[in-house]
């Protein structure tokens, strides 16, 4: 069963590219006592996630942690040395953290995995994003539901929200995948900094 909102974030090692080379983190390391923005991926380098998804949170970065977000973390099923090459070929820089989850260690613990076998994947993380406050799941994990439109993944379970229209008429400009993340900053983030 999938993360819930209020679950902790369950214990799992990941890893990530320091000066010292690939390193290990734990979530507790890696969530407690911080505001997260947590989104994942199912694979670095793909058209997708490489056109649209990274590219979202990379130009509203400073909007998101302008709204009292501690960390901004990117997770793909995959080793740290493709996640670092990714996030310099698409230039996240300090904006956030480029972590692989190599065993889906992670990915699985949280229920978020799905089987890409059929298209020469293996198991890979679903497409979601969540905030975590502390470890824990503030709100629910937001995957994809719907249908794709236009390469991007159509949301249709927005909290004041349907639709990419109406996300623009509130003045939010953003990617599908990384709209949702401001709009729900936007109304739950400010009682919860």
């Amino acid at each position: 069963m999938a993360i819930q909102e209020g679950d902790k974030i369950p214990e799992a090692t990941v890893h990530h590219m320091t000066d010292a080379g690939p390193t290990p983190i734990t979530t507790s390391e890696l969530f407690s006592g911080k505001r997260s923005v947590l989104f994942a991926v199912p694979g670095a380098f793909t058209p997708g996630c490489s056109m649209h998804h990274l590219p979202g949170f990379i130009d509203n970065s400073d909007e998101i942690l302008g709204k009292g977000v501690d960390q901004i973390v990117c997770l793909s099923v995959n080793d740290p040395f493709v996640m670092a090459a990714w996030g310099n070929d698409k230039g996240t820089g300090d904006k956030m953290l480029m972590v692989g989850d190599g065993n889906g260690e992670l990915t699985e613990a949280l229920g978020l995995s799905m089987d890409g076998s059929g298209f020469g994947l293996g198991k890979r993380s679903l497409r979601y994003s969540m905030i975590t406050l502390d470890w824990n799941t503030t709100l629910s994990p937001w995957m994809r539901v719907g249908t794709m439109l236009c390469g991007f993944t159509a949301w249709y379970s927005e909290p004041k929200c349907s639709n990419w229209t109406e996300a623009n008429s509130l003045g939010v400009h953003l990617t599908p995948f990384s709209h949702r993340t401001i709009l729900t900053l936007k109304q739950h983030g400010e009682s919860q900094k």
